[in-house]
């Protein structure tokens, strides 16, 4: 039986492209800053451009297989998918860890899996991940430290960094509110503007 879309169906691939995307001066020429330098004189030594929204760095897809996201697997699977759809398979990127990447991350089975160096410069990393939340009370270490490592690897590289949170906005753990993270909940909640929205 087909799952259901997690997102609303119309907007679908507009939250993925605006999530995945990241915004760059490179849209057409911003002709208020260059007619203001020229009316003063001064030189222009790089043409403003408006920002807008790229894929052009790729984007970097980081799985989840740790027991939390046991219940989400088709729910991954299927965001997989569709993520691939909207950007196309050349600019997209799929990694594996389970519960964090600090225990390795890797393109195939556990035996690909290696410490995490990070993305190429400039791209979009992407969890499909609880951070740790889905994991039973008791069995619950804190693993902070492992996600800020990940989000400064990440800020190093001059990427972005989107995690896909199979829990409402009010979960959220809170080392992410100090983090360069953005998180957005996979569910009819999220909006493009959601998506689109950077810290």
């Amino acid at each position: 039986m087909p799952l259901p879309p997690l997102f609303a169906p119309r907007s679908e691939a507009a939250i993925l492209q605006g999530a995945m995307s990241r915004r760059e001066h490179i849209g057409e020429i911003d002709v208020a800053p260059l007619i203001r330098a020229l009316s003063y004189g001064e030189p222009v030594a790089r043409i403003p451009r408006r920002s807008a929204l790229t894929l052009r760095h790729g984007v970097e897809i980081l799985v989840d297989l740790g027991p939390g996201m046991v219940a989400f697997r088709r729910d991954q699977e299927a965001l997989m998918r569709r993520m691939t759809e909207v950007i196309g398979r050349e600019s997209v990127r799929f990694r594996y860890f389970a519960s964090t990447p600090a225990r390795g991350v890797g393109p195939d089975g556990r035996w690909s899996w290696r410490p995490y160096s990070g993305p190429e410069r400039g791209a979009t990393v992407v969890l499909l991940s609880d951070l740790g939340l889905g994991i039973r009370p008791g069995e619950r270490r804190d693993r902070s430290e492992h996600w800020t490592h990940l989000a400064a690897k990440v800020t190093q590289a001059q990427g972005e960094l989107v995690a896909f949170l199979p829990f409402p906005p009010d979960r959220r753990p809170a080392w992410s509110r100090s983090a360069p993270i953005r998180i957005l909940t996979w569910d009819r909640v999220t909006t493009v503007a959601d998506a689109r929205r950077r810290p």
